[in-house]
């Protein structure tokens, strides 16, 4: 009986922390995505982050999609582990390329 409310309970924390994050992710995405605001519901920001990736990947190939992996895994492969969601200091590729991600300026 105690184990099972003991799961239970972790169970719930689980829930709780994981729709925070969700809800922390789809804030950030609703001022990144276009057609999105603060109050949109996350299965729309959902929808339109797919079609602005769709879109990106239709313009610039699969070159923005590597060069984000060689940034965030460097030369090991690994994923680099980032910060909280909201920390404004994302680790940007190469300050030349055309699509890096500077945090000191709106891309």
């Amino acid at each position: 009986m105690f184990t099972e409310k003991v799961f239970t309970l972790f169970l719930l924390f689980l829930c709780c922390c994981c729709s925070r994050r969700i809800r922390i992710c789809c804030d950030e995405l609703n001022k990144l995505v276009p057609f999105c605001s603060f109050d949109t519901d996350k299965a729309t920001t959902l929808q339109w982050t797919t079609a602005f990736l769709k879109y990106l990947k239709e313009i610039y190939g699969d070159s923005l999609k590597q060069e984000f992996q060689n940034v965030f895994c460097g030369q090991t492969g690994k994923r680099i582990k980032l910060g909280r969601v909201s920390d404004p200091t994302v680790p940007y590729s190469d300050p030349s390329s055309p699509h890096a991600i500077r945090p000191d300026k709106q891309n």
